[in-house]
């Protein structure tokens, strides 16, 4: 089975070719891939990404106009062959082989459009949207037509920036004011296009006071970085100084492997089961969107007993 997976990158060069080396090898023997490195960077960096993979038969490298977060997955989502379509951020990466098999096969058993991490974003816009579910760009699943509909129609690019785009929308009636991504995900509820599934954060690395993390482990399945957020109380300097250093050895040196093997070796479930948020907590179990409703998934769900048999047919 074919699986086209986009990579945007803006700045991160030395993680990109860690990520894409995990990608290659968290290969399971039923996927095959179609790697597409969505190039929004210097013209200097985008050279040395060309002449790194121009001779990689499953990477293609898309130089595309650097607008938002959610215009290279409009790009990439256009031009996919394989019958399923995931976004992979740059600073995340897959840790297990089942990271793509797994989803795909809970999308074709019970009939899911999207899996992915929620980040409460629709809880924000929903005043205004009324209720639907937002799973986050930075890993999310869905059959490569599902996403091409939802990107022709409405775009995962921020509204607003339509008119800097390269490629055409359809002319369809929505809201102007949302983020990136929400519009898109907003519109697969909107028409329907089946129940969605948000993972759970089942570790995580590093925890400020004012609940930020520093990276998290989806279901066993990826590591996602977060140490992006520019407010003292999210970021980094509220981690402590270990976490600097740590930083700044990412920062130099990239996704190496045995910075790889450190984030997970950081990684626990302790750390997790220590916030104080018990709500936040019940929002990182997994939960399963349909007919309008949010189902917290317990063990005795027939989804969580299906992800157990997969994890033990491994």
């Amino acid at each position: 089975m074919l699986v086209t997976v986009c990579v945007p990158v803006c700045f991160e060069f030395e993680f990109l070719k860690g990520t894409i080396r995990e990608i290659q090898k968290n290969k399971h023997p039923e996927i095959d891939y179609e790697i597409i490195i969505c190039d929004q960077t210097s013209p200097d960096m985008s050279e040395k990404i060309h002449e790194l993979y121009k001779n990689e038969e499953d990477i293609k490298v898309v130089k595309v106009k650097r607008i938002d977060a959610g215009y290279p997955l409009d790009v990439a989502v256009r031009m996919a062959k394989g019958e399923y379509f995931c976004s992979l951020d740059v600073d995340a990466f897959p840790i297990s082989n089942l990271w793509l098999y797994l989803p795909i096969k809970l999308i074709e058993k019970f009939g899911l459009s999207f899996i992915g991490k929620e980040t409460r974003l629709h809880d924000h816009y929903s005043a205004n949207l009324g209720p639907f579910f937002h799973l986050n760009n930075y890993f999310r699943i869905s059959k490569t037509d599902i996403a091409k509909k939802i990107s022709e129609d409405v775009g995962f690019i921020r509204p607003t920036n339509k008119s800097h785009a390269e490629i055409e929308y359809k002319n369809v009636e929505i809201p102007m004011f949302c983020d990136n991504g929400v519009i898109a995900q907003w519109y697969s509820d909107y028409i329907n296009a089946g129940p969605k599934l948000s993972l759970t954060m089942n570790r995580i690395i590093g925890i400020t006071p004012a609940m930020g993390v520093y990276g998290m482990v989806i279901d066993d399945l990826v590591f996602h970085m977060v140490f992006g957020q520019t407010k003292e109380e999210y970021g980094i300097g509220a981690l402590g100084n270990d976490y600097a250093i740590l930083n700044n050895e990412i920062n130099q040196n990239g996704l190496t492997e045995d910075l790889v093997e450190k984030l997970l070796s950081l990684s626990t479930e302790e750390l997790m089961n220590s916030r104080d948020d018990k709500n936040d907590i019940k929002f990182n179990n997994r939960i399963l969107y349909k007919d309008g409703k949010e189902i917290h998934l317990d063990e005795n769900h027939e989804i969580t007993q299906y992800i157990n048999q997969l994890r033990n047919e491994r």
